[in-house]
């Protein structure tokens, strides 16, 4: 009887510590919370993920649950209970930069005791600006009870499909490529006819941005022969000064050279890039070749 009584109250214990351990979970899974997040593709359907390119319109909606219920008596003399959430949705890119000012709304409402299972429905929408970078964007939403004197935050990401961009300290010149077509193949190292269009691309970041949300980058172009001797300059050949709540992260350029008469040999592509905000400037040389 002994050993049983023993171990009835070890049971007990056991019973007592499980219960203990699992009650605040359930405390925890009753408060404020953001569910039912969903994307809506370019029909309107809920989907889990979302994939976009840059210049397109990004759209989610979600539900807020677990808010507190400020019980009154209306002038009727009939039950009812107050609802007030504020909440504020906010659009990063893969560097954390704000893509567009924070959307916030407000929810001031009356339920009565039939609503129970009555829960806000928030919709939300973005446009991702078409010189944004490709990668991870993060929609954070945070939701403040002002009943209960409660928060919650939930953030879901999504993928924009393009060019990533990387952080740099300092003004650069990357990704110089040559193609006979706009539309490409592009190559770094490009061997062309001399009745042939030599097309040129590259990107320049690492540029400042104002504290006015300006950017202000000026490009020179200049072709070098075999011997060094300059046969083409176009200072200021592509400019960008602009200002928006967004500035682009990276500049990409493309254009055509045009030489004259030009022998064949091995030539060189100067591309000199000034950051007007910083005062700082970068070249880069880049090499193509004409066969005979």
């Amino acid at each position: 009887m002994v050993g049983f009584t023993s171990m009835g109250v070890l049971f007990l214990a056991m019973t007592v510590l499980t219960l203990g351990v699992q009650a605040p979970s359930q405390k925890q899974n009753s408060g404020l919370r953001v569910t039912e997040v969903f994307f809506l593709d370019f029909k309107g359907a809920p989907t889990p993920r979302w994939a976009m390119k840059p210049g397109e319109e990004v759209a989610l909606d979600f539900r807020i649950d677990g808010f507190g219920r400020e019980e009154a008596v209306n002038k009727e003399g009939l039950r009812e209970q107050r609802i007030h959430l504020t909440y504020q949705v906010e659009l990063h890119d893969p560097q954390g930069y704000l893509v567009e000012p924070a959307k916030s709304g407000e929810i001031i409402t009356t339920l009565t005791p039939q609503d129970a299972e009555w829960r806000p429905k928030i919709n939300w929408s973005a446009k991702v600006p078409p010189a944004a970078p490709g990668g991870n964007y993060a929609v954070l939403i945070h939701v403040s009870d002002l009943i209960a004197k409660r928060e919650t935050d939930k953030t879901v990401s999504f993928r924009v499909l393009g060019q990533g961009v990387s952080a740099s300290d300092a003004l650069r010149i990357s990704e110089v490529e040559y193609s006979n077509s706009e539309r490409g193949p592009w190559n770094p190292e490009r061997y062309f006819a001399p009745s042939e269009t030599i097309w040129v691309r590259y990107r320049i970041t690492g540029f400042r941005v104002s504290p006015e949300k300006q950017v202000w980058v000026e490009q020179d172009w200049a072709v070098l022969d075999e011997s060094g001797n300059e046969i083409v300059s176009q200072p200021n050949a592509a400019v960008t000064n602009e200002a928006s709540y967004y500035p682009p992260r990276f500049v990409s350029t493309n254009f055509t050279l045009a030489l004259k008469n030009p022998k064949p040999g091995k030539y060189t592509l100067r591309i000199v890039a000034h950051d007007r905000i910083s005062g700082e400037s970068t070249t880069v040389d880049s090499d193509f070749f004409l066969r005979p």
